[in-house]
This record gives C-alpha cells, sequence and structure tokens, in this order.
C-alpha cells in the first residue's frame, strides 16, 4: 500500500524524519507531550512493519486496554490518515475486516482487541492489565505508548517472550522481532529503566545509517528530477538497491534512543500551547513532560515509602469500551468520569480541599472494599476563585450517581484563627450545593501533628494493618498529587519528622508542586479511616495512628 501524492506532502517534525530515516530494529522515544508519538512515530512505524510484513502479526502493548483505547490508538489512527490509509477501507478496528483481506499467518485470537490491515497485517491490542494476554501470541514486532506506565518484568518476561513471529517468512527484515517504546519523560524510580536504554545505542552506527539514507534520498531526488541519462539513472537505481540492503542490515540488532521535547512541534502546536501548559500545569511536569527535562530533585522526603506499588491503572471502562469507535473517528472525546473504571457508582465521593490565598484545590477519593482509591485531584491557580474549584469538580463528575460528596475539614478550618477558611469550606459547600450535590460535612476536630502523619503515612504504605483498607493511587489521573507526594521534602526537629512547607511560603515557587496538594490528600485520607469505626474517638484514633 503506497501513499497517495496528497498524503506525501504532509509535515513531519525533525525528530520525527530522523526516527524513521533510522528506524533502527529496537527503539526507545523519550518524547514529550505533542510531540507526536502516536501520529507521527508509532502510525509511521506500524506502516513500514506492514508492508516489510504482509499476513504479519504485530502487537501494540499498553498497561491497560482503556489506555490503547482512549490515548494511543485515536492519534495512531489520525497517523495512518495522514499517510493516505483510511479507516473502514484499508483497516479495520477491532473487527476483522472483509473476508477478501487475506489473514495474518497467524491470525489472531479475538478480533476485538485486534486492528486488521488490508494487505493481511494485524495489530493486536495487549494490555498489562489481563495477566497472560499475550500468551498464545506469535508477534512479529510490538508498539508501544506511555512506556513509563509499563511493568518492566511483565513486559520483559511475558510479552518479549511472545516476540517470536514468522522468521522463516520474514527473518531477512529488520522489522521483524522490531520493537519501539515511547513516552514522555520517566519520573520515578521504577520507570528509569526506560532512560537506561540510552546507554544501548551506538551512536556511530546511526550515522552510518543516516549517511547511508542520504545518498538514497540525494539518488531519488536525481532520478526524479529526469535529467539523467538512462545509463546514469540505472547505475542510480543499482545504488540504492545496494544501500537499502545495507540499511537494513545494520538496523537489525541496533537500538536507536532520542529524546524530543514541545518545541521540537512548535510549528504544529503553536506558541500559545507552550503558554497555556506552562500556565496550568506544574512547573516541574511542565519541564518534564513538556520540555522533556530530565527530573532533577530527590523525591519521597515526607513520603519515603511511596512506590509504583501503592498505584494502579484502572481496568477496562464499559462505557469507553461501548463508544470505542466514536474515540477512533473522533465523534466522541470524553474527559470526565465516565471514563474512569474505578469510580464506584451509587456510592458518595470523599473530598478534602486545602485553602491558600494563591492555590486552591480537593483531592477525590472513594471507599470500596478494602481499598480507598485516590481518585483524582483538582485544583485551581490565583486568580481563579471557589466557584471556579466547584466548576471543574462539576465539570468532571456531573455523570457520578449519586452527587453526594462527604467534605472533610479539621480545625484549621473551623477555629477562631481562621476565620478566612471557615469562609473558605462553607463557600465550597454552597457552591457545590448550587451545582445540585448534596454535601455532608465532616469534621474531624485537630488536626494530627507532622510526626503523626509522617508515622501514619509510613504504616499506611507498608499496609501494616491487614484490616484497614489499603490506600492506592489512580496513576493515569494523579500526576500532579503524586508529584505533591513525592517532592514533600521532611525535616528533622525536636518533635519529629515534619513536613518541609517553606516553597509555600516562597512567592516564585509555583504552588501546584509544593505540599498543597500533599496536605490535601493527607486530611482525605486521615479523615476517611477515622470515620471507618468510631467517628474519631480516642480509640479511633489510636488503633489508627498507632
Amino acid at each position: 500500500m503506497q501513499p497517495t501524492d496528497e498524503t506525501r506532502r504532509v509535515y513531519y517534525n525533525r525528530p520525527q524524519l530522523i526516527a524513521d530515516a533510522v528506524d533502527a530494529q529496537h527503539e526507545t522515544a523519550i518524547w514529550a507531550r505533542g510531540t507526536g508519538k502516536s501520529d507521527g512515530r508509532i502510525a509511521m512505524r506500524l506502516y513500514r512493519c506492514m508492508n516489510a510484513m504482509p499476513q504479519g502479526l504485530g502487537a501494540m502493548i499498553a498497561r491497560s486496554f482503556q489506555q490503547i483505547l482512549t490515548r494511543t490508538l485515536p492519534a495512531t489512527v489520525r497517523g495512518l490518515g495522514r499517510i493516505g490509509l483510511v479507516y473502514g477501507e484499508d483497516f479495520t478496528v477491532r473487527e476483522r475486516g472483509p473476508r477478501s483481506w487475506p489473514l495474518p499467518l497467524m491470525p489472531p485470537l479475538k478480533w476485538d482487541t485486534t486492528v486488521h490491515f488490508r494487505e493481511g497485517f494485524a495489530l493486536a491490542l495487549v494490555s498489562q492489565q489481563n495477566p497472560g494476554s499475550a500468551n498464545g501470541l506469535s508477534i512479529d514486532c510490538s508498539v508501544g505508548d506511555e512506556a513509563k506506565y509499563l511493568k518492566r518484568e511483565q513486559y520483559e518476561e511475558e510479552f518479549i517472550p511472545a516476540m517470536r513471529g514468522n522468521r522463516d517468512r520474514f527473518g531477512h527484515s529488520a522489522y521483524h522481532q522490531s520493537t519501539l517504546l515511547c513516552t514522555d519523560m520517566p519520573t520515578t524510580p521504577e520507570a528509569r529503566w526506560l532512560l537506561d536504554r540510552e546507554a544501548e545505542m551506538d551512536p556511530k552506527l546511526i550515522e552510518v545509517i543516516l549517511a547511508h539514507q542520504l545518498k538514497v534520498s540525494e539518488r531519488r531526488a536525481a532520478l526524479a528530477s529526469g535529467k539523467l541519462s538512462p545509463a546514469s539513472a540505472r547505475v542510480y537505481e543499482s545504488d540504492i538497491r545496494s544501500r537499502l540492503a545495507v540499511i537494513n542490515d545494520l538496523r537489525k540488532g541496533t537500538h536507536f534512543f532520542s529524546m524530543a521535547n514541545a518545541a521540537d512541534n512548535i510549528d504544529v502546536l503553536g506558541k500559545s500551547y507552550l503558554v497555556r501548559m506552562k500556565q496550568i500545569l506544574p512547573d516541574y511536569l511542565f519541564r518534564t513532560s513538556i520540555m522533556n527535562m530530565r527530573p532533577d530533585r530527590v523525591e519521597g522526603g515526607f513520603y519515603p515509602d511511596l512506590n509504583e506499588t501503592h498505584t494502579y491503572i484502572p481496568d477496562e471502562s464499559s462505557f469507553v469500551n461501548n463508544a470505542g469507535k466514536d474515540f477512533l473517528s473522533g465523534q466522541a472525546e470524553f474527559d470526565d468520569c465516565r471514563k474512569d473504571a474505578d469510580l464506584v457508582r451509587g456510592l458518595p465521593l470523599d473530598i478534602a480541599p486545602d485553602f491558600g490565598s494563591s492555590f486552591n484545590c480537593l483531592v477525590v477519593g472513594q471507599l470500596f472494599d478494602l481499598d480507598f482509591n485516590i481518585l483524582n485531584q483538582v485544583f485551581i491557580k490565583h486568580p481563579l476563585k471557589i466557584h471556579h474549584l466547584a466548576d471543574r469538580f462539576h465539570d468532571y463528575y456531573q455523570f457520578h450517581n449519586p452527587r453526594h460528596v462527604v467534605l472533610h475539614c479539621d480545625h484549621t478550618m473551623i477555629g477562631e484563627d481562621a476565620v478566612r477558611e471557615y469562609g473558605f469550606i462553607h463557600e465550597l459547600k454552597r457552591q457545590l450545593e448550587a451545582r445540585g450535590w448534596t454535601v455532608t460535612l465532616h469534621y474531624i476536630g485537630h488536626a494530627p501533628g507532622h510526626h503523626e502523619k509522617y508515622v501514619f503515612w509510613g504504616r499506611r504504605f507498608a499496609h501494616a494493618d491487614p484490616h484497614l483498607p489499603r490506600v492506592r493511587f489512580n496513576a493515569l489521573n494523579c500526576d500532579p498529587l503524586l508529584l505533591s507526594l513525592r517532592l514533600a521534602g521532611a525535616k528533622q526537629t525536636k518533635r519529629g519528622f515534619e513536613k518541609d512547607k517553606d516553597d509555600e511560603r516562597n512567592p516564585s515557587a509555583d504552588q501546584a508542586e509544593t505540599t498543597h496538594l500533599s496536605d490535601a490528600c493527607d486530611l482525605l485520607v486521615i479523615a476517611r479511616f477515622l470515620a471507618l469505626g468510631s467517628s474519631a474517638s480516642s480509640e479511633g484514633v489510636g488503633v489508627i495512628f498507632s
């Protein structure tokens, strides 16, 4: 399948062009949000694999099927369209194509988790949420987006062994058994393995591949000019074939590691995108996820035991699953609670705020069985007001039933020396009620001290008491909150460990990445645990903080 002349004249940014020219058998692309990972890199890689291995079987791997359906696949479908492939005519998604289309040499197990191409190539959609989903597959190539969420051991021990494929048919091609992993900047220790892959690249070998590609481009341009004699044209064509064979051999076993930031795609994004992201994201997230800067801070001071085991990726949402084709066609774009499979309908939401002069936020959780899941966070920056915070919460959770929240607060929001905060908590309650929410205030009394909180979180993260719920964070929704927790410093005082809150008083610090969100999370979890048994009786406090 060849792209049309019209679709051939499309824009690709510099990182996309270089990666496509190298096209090493193994590739790791640490590219920021907005750089075109799915529509520019993954789509082109699939196109190359499809042409090199008709009737082959590829795989797109992610931490969850919902992640593929809502984030990676729609952009990849757009990217295939830029190349000239038409959805419904050249490929189908989550169904087998017409009977006239050939099948892969090793057909997938289920068509509702497969992309089928007209040439017979198929792409299995593999989720790590379903252990063993790669079992039984014999894969010729693979791609993966948002790889920082992948569980490394599961990827290497379960998925990679399925990369067997049809060696007798496609073993000559560097695309056979090829891997591509894309992600924005990893910021957790568990994801650093992706950055470590840079050591696997041989820069000199990459330069040789690019040098041959430059000669191929020059030869093709000369042939296209029509100015060569027949004899010269034959020489140029022979040289192109020879160089392409050399490039294919050089690609085999080669690893290409690249990094790119949003500025590399400024012609598409526009300066306004960078300005907007700078305004709405915490500075640390802007620098890592947009500008692709490597993490430059020590994490885990006040919450040293927080790690990947305390986060989760929600299971597949039936709403998203049923609306899957709308996502692909661009007819649906849901950024609300309907996509959250971890939200339990029929139960109220627990929320806890933290108020400040320039930053106001709340953290959302829900207790179900023996899991207290931290679902999300909502925050606003100066000059936005409390009604804006209520708006953002309502816009996201307006489809939740019942519209009932338990609003937790402590003495810092009620006491005589906190008139302003007292006004804030009741203003938030009034604003939510005006939007149709039933609000139950839960006052826990005097807030625990810093050292008590430090001990409390150590026990919660260790799950020291199996009779109490474990605390887990939605990894896809809670990036800003997790950042606040990981960056919260600790200092030793005569009263024990205390949270370092100096940045809250620093006017130049981005308050979205200081301790505000972590304070709201402290209040939410402690209040909910106190409410489990004795309505904050001394016995209940003893059980929870001991």
